[in-house]
């Protein structure tokens, strides 16, 4: 029986991992050809299979980005180029076509660097997943066991020594890399705003003052939600209250 279990499971895999083969080779020739709207279809049916897998890709969310960019949706483009970033940082395609589509934003985004060790603690934490770093810290630590078990029967030797310290350092480094991806990842606290017009209010009621005014396809920070009202925060430090369908989190 449970031989047919897996060989079902198996069968379905193959079946599923077929058809997105297809959507996906369907989606690059109608996007080449300019249907726009009928690739963003078939990318969204990629997409809708893949959160079925518990599969996320970040060359999809570009692709569905660029879909949206070209029909001039501005606010779902960039929202799925932050979620190709979120989940690769290193992906240069999306950065440079999200800063190009954000100079098109009727509010201006803070194009500001972050910290340059932040910067690079991003740039070395993203070169693998929560897996990869994982494998590496369960590797370096058995190293550093054999190492340790030779120490203390063979007796002290540099070369120990100095391996030993390696394993240490690479097993800290691994996992604050794994830590920094697990945050990143399952932690959202940024949104995009996705209606042309949004008015800001200063509490969780329709019937609360009107503070400002953001537009679409600007990035905002989540503070907290309630109900059906989200606590926002903007570049400049202003807060206000929103409703979540105007919103996507990326």
């Amino acid at each position: 029986m449970k031989v047919l279990v897996n060989i079902l499971i198996l069968l379905s895999l193959f079946i599923t991992s077929s058809s997105t083969a297809q959507n996906t080779v369907k989606a690059f020739d109608l996007y080449s050809h300019k249907h726009y709207n009928e690739a963003l279809i078939e990318y969204q049916t990629i997409c809708k299979k893949n959160v079925i897998n518990n599969f996320q890709n970040d060359d999809l969310y570009y692709n569905i980005a660029n879909c949206y960019y070209k029909l001039n949706n501005l606010g779902y483009a960039v929202l799925y180029y932050e979620k190709a970033l979120k989940l690769n940082p290193n992906n240069t395609e999306a950065k440079s076509n999200l800063q190009f589509c954000n100079k098109r934003l009727i509010d201006k985004v803070d194009a500001t660097e972050p910290f340059i060790l932040s910067k690079w603690g991003t740039t070395i934490s993203a070169l693998y997943s929560v897996n990869t770093w994982a494998i590496l810290i369960l590797i370096a630590i058995s190293i550093f066991t054999l190492l340790l078990y030779r120490f203390l029967v063979v007796g002290r030797n540099a070369y120990n020594l100095a391996a030993m310290g390696l394993c240490t350092l690479i097993t800290i480094l691994a996992i604050l890399c794994a830590n920094a991806n697990y945050t990143r990842l399952n932690f959202a606290s940024n949104a995009i705003v996705i209606t042309p017009t949004l008015h800001v209010k200063s509490g969780p009621t329709e019937q609360s003052t009107e503070l400002f005014t953001l537009h679409e396809g600007y990035k905002i920070t989540i503070i907290q939600t309630v109900d059906t009202w989200v606590n926002i925060q903007v570049n400049n430090g202003n807060i206000g209250w929103v409703k979540t369908t105007e919103l996507a989190v990326i």
